[in-house]
């Protein structure tokens, strides 16, 4: 029993995803298991506090403390000599990254910009229903409450969260 107090206190906690701003990668009322204090990596789904009210939020980590990073409206073909423009892509250090994970219909065009030390850049999967770095900038790595595992229920979702984007 003392075993399982010590996990549940310092290194493993639970939290519910709220809201669609993970979808489809996390579902909103999805359980997850958080690896309290472990160091965040690129591309990881993290649990922190949120800056604009004080709850805890989930989103993933794009850019580490000292990265570039930039969003430019993605241009899917054109009509009539226009571009056409369907969501964003992602730069990181000035080469594309394939996000897969990630939906946006509209262009957020941001950057670029070089995450500060001590922050992370956090976006949510559903670009166009999140609020995020983009609105709140770079999160300070103490808001940082732990990377997302696992979901564990409900129990027909059960899957490991592993870190996901292509160089």
């Amino acid at each position: 029993m003392a075993a399982v107090i010590f996990l549940r206190l310092f290194v493993i906690e639970t939290a519910i995803v709220e809201g669609g701003s993970m979808l489809p990668t996390l579902q909103p009322n999805d359980r997850v298991l958080v690896l309290q204090r472990a160091r965040p990596r690129r591309f990881d789904i993290v649990v922190f506090t949120d800056p604009t009210d004080g709850n805890l939020s989930i989103k993933r980590v794009v850019g580490l403390p000292g990265d570039l990073l930039e969003l430019r409206a993605k241009v899917i073909g054109t009509e009539d000599g226009l571009p056409l423009v369907n969501g964003h892509a992602l730069r990181l250090n000035d080469r594309p990254v394939g996000e897969a994970y990630a939906s946006a219909m509209l262009p957020t065009p941001r950057g670029p910009l070089k995450v500060p030390a001590g922050r992370y850049y956090l976006l949510g999967d559903n670009r166009d229903n999140s609020l995020d770095s983009r609105d709140y900038g770079p999160v300070k790595a103490a808001a940082v409450r732990g990377r997302a595992v696992a979901v564990y229920y409900p129990f027909a979702r059960f899957k490991r969260i592993r870190p996901t984007a292509k160089r």
